[in-house]
This record gives C-alpha cells, sequence and structure tokens, in this order.
C-alpha cells in the first residue's frame, strides 16, 4: 500500500450525509463499513487473494467463458432478457440471468423455466449454451 493513503476527511463524510448519500463497501481504494452506533469505519481495501485450488480456477473461467458468451449476443437479444427479467418479476438482471442458466447443468430444467418465460413474454429466447 502507498505511505500516502489516507481516509477521507471529515468534511467528505458530513457533506454526503447531508445530501442524504449512504456509502458502504468498495469506494476506490477504501472498503467502509459502519459500527453499531453509525460511525463509518476506513480502511485500505484488500486485494484478493490468489485462487487456493485448482477447482477455484476452473470455476472462474467458467464464469469467464459465460459472460464473454453474453458479450457476443447482439443488443436486440441482450434487450429481451432484460425484458423477460422485468416482465417475469425475476429480482436479477437479463446477465444475470444468462449466466445463471449458462453455469446450470440441468438442460431439463433451464428449458422448463425459458418456457414458462417465453409463455409470459411472447420471446423465442433460446437457452444459452451450457459452460462445463
Amino acid at each position: 500500500m502507498p505511505s500516502d493513503l489516507r481516509p477521507p476527511r471529515k468534511d467528505l463524510e458530513r457533506i454526503l450525509s447531508y445530501i442524504g448519500v449512504d456509502y458502504g463497501g468498495d469506494l476506490g481504494d477504501w472498503t467502509v463499513y459502519r459500527t453499531r452506533n453509525g460511525k463509518p469505519v476506513f480502511f485500505p481495501i484488500a486485494p484478493p487473494k490468489p485462487p487456493g485450488s485448482p477447482l477455484q480456477i476452473a470455476q472462474r473461467q467458467r464464469f469467464k467463458t459465460a459472460l464473454s458468451n453474453w458479450k457476443s449476443l447482439s443488443q436486440a437479444v441482450k434487450a429481451q432478457w432484460e425484458q423477460t427479467t422485468n416482465i417475469c418479476s425475476i429480482c436479477a438482471t437479463g446477465m444475470n440471468l444468462w449466466i445463471s442458466l449458462s453455469l446450470n447443468p440441468n438442460t431439463a430444467q433451464v428449458a422448463a423455466q425459458l418456457a414458462r418465460a417465453n409463455a409470459k413474454t411472447g420471446y423465442h429466447l433460446t437457452a444459452p449454451a451450457y459452460v462445463p
């Protein structure tokens, strides 16, 4: 970590709370959380550790492949996936749904879920390719 890394000034805390911005999580080079009495705690962000096992590396590669497949879709198809999640009241984005279905090895379950979604939306979405 650089030696000049300092927590944000108190003025920033006051300004953010005055305009009604609630902050927490990773903000730039800092991770922020609040104590029980509401006091913010800042500490330098911890870099991710390298994966500890070959299975973790394989799982990360599966996610990368699924995301790459999503990015290769046309904007029109992506929009249909996004609209499907809205119409079906799915608590996920179209991209989240695509990746979830891509990683699901149960093709019968994926087909059934898509059939219900297509019936509700009138779209003809096809199942994403399974990422082994």
